[in-house]
């Protein structure tokens, strides 16, 4: 697989954060995003795709904070929401990023593309200057093994 790069543009988001492990994860997810899609539509309409953003590691031996956002429109302000929905404004930066399939995005499969994520950027020298995130672009319950569902992405610095 060929690691890609882009830049992004700063995004407001809707999110919740908790710290979970492999077994909650899913139902987090499922639940967060079911809320932030009403929230968002509330808002004038998600102005993107879902993003889980991992603050630390998730895997069977260790519990982390995982960070599920939605895009929402730029004059979207704190007062428009109600815990435990929170606000957040990312600014743009570059990001290396693999497209992977439903199948790939089967956890324990998954943490081999970080692994190579990391790897590319160690090798080109480039530093992660944000936590590590996946970007849904299709239902991966609902694709087919080989349907591309998610960008696995690093933002990084030069």
């Amino acid at each position: 697989m060929a690691v890609q790069t882009r830049t992004t543009e700063t995004t407001t988001y809707i999110s919740e954060r908790r710290h979970v492990g492999t077994r909650e994860l899913g139902d987090f997810l499922r639940a967060s995003t079911q809320r932030l899609n009403e929230i968002a539509t509330a808002l004038g309409g998600p102005t993107g795709v879902r993003t889980t953003i991992f603050h630390g590691p998730v895997s069977d031996e260790e519990d982390g904070d995982v960070q599920n956002a939605m895009p929402v429109r730029d004059d979207v302000t704190a007062s428009d929401i109600a815990e435990p929905t929170i606000l957040f404004i990312e600014p743009g930066c570059e990001q290396a990023y693999l497209r992977i399939t439903a199948t790939q995005y089967e956890y324990p499969a998954i943490l081999g593309i970080y692994d190579e994520l990391y790897g590319w950027l160690t090798h080109h020298g480039y530093t992660p200057c944000m936590a590590p995130r996946e970007i849904l672009l299709a239902e991966p319950t609902t694709a087919g093994p080989t349907d591309e569902v998610c960008d696995v992405a690093v933002p990084f610095t030069r």
